[in-house]
């Protein structure tokens, strides 16, 4: 491939991203389901792209293990959205014919990018098979499987997050699920992700942020949901992400924002697991939960039960929380105004700590400024972040994102 078209493709204009979705749909209605409206519509899904293609041109010839990082975290995303290698070949079309329509492509340089596109592909594909292989293997299911909300609850004051224990129809056991991971929900044709915060048998558990709409012509996942009556049934995929590994005995620093306390939730959770089943050898020495909401009414207090468990267990467990919009409080692990760096480092007892941070994208982009800042290692930080992408975050961070920030042309919030 030239310098000049892999200096392109670094380079990668969202003008491109933003025609090959033109193209792609245009040419395959069928497609569109499979993707985020609100996600198309604000450019945060050809940002994600754009990104994405940046990543891959850095090492089109030989793939870093960043990259290969990245491309599992991908990779699951398809899997959660059954995404199928007969798919593949219309991204790649419709690629070439969004690039070539803003630069002039030689013959040579066409054959080329195709090229490389079906080595990118086939190895997608690849990786994928094997993940739907195993987990049909490990006992889960094609497709959608019905199941209906059995037990739902508003989780603050304000009334904007619900707790939801969804239950199998028929009581068939469930694919046991591992820290950070998600499921896919279908709601009248409509997709959405969502950690999984607790599991047994026959449930699943999420905490849920709702989504308000007004326009008629638009639908709420998350508003249904907070709606809908006992036993309404939803379709569910079965989980996918990369899981949180409880395999480092360092510190663990679990930091959230808003509806991003469903990702700490769901590792303390693990934790409390593996100490019952006596596997702490490798659990981190302690623990500290960091988090930020808007202030009392918005808290949902989801992540107190689960400190208390593990208190109770006998780790050693520090918690602080930061209310933004509140202008007093008694409690004085409860801090008021945003994190800062200055309020951070007086709660940390030092800062050589894993990291886990899922919150917005300008909130994880301020922490890791901070972070990064702190000379903390590379690989002691992990960003979750909501929507389709990590493009605010520098490449020093490049595949290290997840689930609900793959960023890849069928990434779906």
């Amino acid at each position: 491939m030239s310098q000049n078209l892999i200096s392109l493709l670094k380079n990668c204009p969202t003008q491109y991203t933003k025609k090959f979705y033109d193209i792609l749909f245009s040419e395959n209605p069928e497609l569109l389901s499979v993707f985020n409206k609100t996600n198309q519509e604000n450019g945060m899904q050809s940002e994600a792209l754009a990104e994405f293609i940046r990543l891959w041109a850095n090492t089109i010839e030989n793939y870093s293990e960043k990259f290969m990082n990245r491309m599992k975290e991908v990779a699951e995303k398809h899997v959660s959205l059954q995404i199928k290698a007969e798919d593949y070949p219309k991204v790649g079309k419709a690629l070439i014919k969004a690039i070539g329509s803003v630069y002039n492509l030689t013959e040579e340089e066409t054959n080329l990018l195709l090229e490389s596109y079906k080595k990118l592909s086939g190895l997608f594909i690849e990786i994928e098979s094997n993940r739907y292989n195993q987990i049909q293997e490990s006992g889960g299911w094609e497709d959608y499987k019905e199941f209906i909300i059995a037990e739902k609850t508003l989780a603050n004051i304000q009334g904007d997050t619900i707790s939801l224990t969804l239950k199998t129809v028929n009581g068939e056991k469930v694919l046991p699920h591992k820290p950070e991971q998600y499921i896919t929900m279908q709601v009248n044709g409509v997709q959405r992700h969502f950690t999984i915060t607790d599991s047994g048998e026959d449930y699943y558990k999420l905490l849920i942020k709702v989504k308000e709409v007004t326009d008629n012509n638009s639908f709420s996942v998350t508003q249904y949901l907070r709606d809908a009556e006992m036993n309404t049934i939803v379709g569910l995929r079965p989980p996918c992400g990369i899981p949180f590994k409880l395999d480092n005995v360092i510190p663990l620093v679990l930091i959230s924002g808003g509806s991003g306390e469903s990702n700490s939730i769901a590792v303390m959770q693990a934790i409390k697991e593996s100490i019952k089943n006596g596997q702490s050898d490798k659990l981190p020495s302690s623990i500290h939960i960091i988090h930020s909401t808007q202030g009392e009414n918005s808290d949902t207090h989801q992540l107190d039960l689960p400190v208390e468990q593990l208190r109770d267990l006998g780790l050693k467990v520090s918690y602080d929380k930061y209310y933004t919009q509140d202008s007093y409080s008694k409690n004085n692990t409860i801090h008021i105004g945003r994190i800062n760096e200055k309020s951070l480092n007086s709660i940390l007892d030092n800062h050589n700590n894993n990291y886990e941070i899922c919150a917005s994208l300008s909130f994880s982009a301020n922490l890791q400024q901070i972070l990064k800042g702190w000379g903390v290692a590379e690989d002691n930080i992990h960003i979750e972040g909501f929507g389709p992408s990590q493009e605010v975050f520098d490449s020093y961070l490049i595949g290290q994102d997840n689930p609900g920030s793959s960023v890849c042309s069928f990434a779906h919030e």
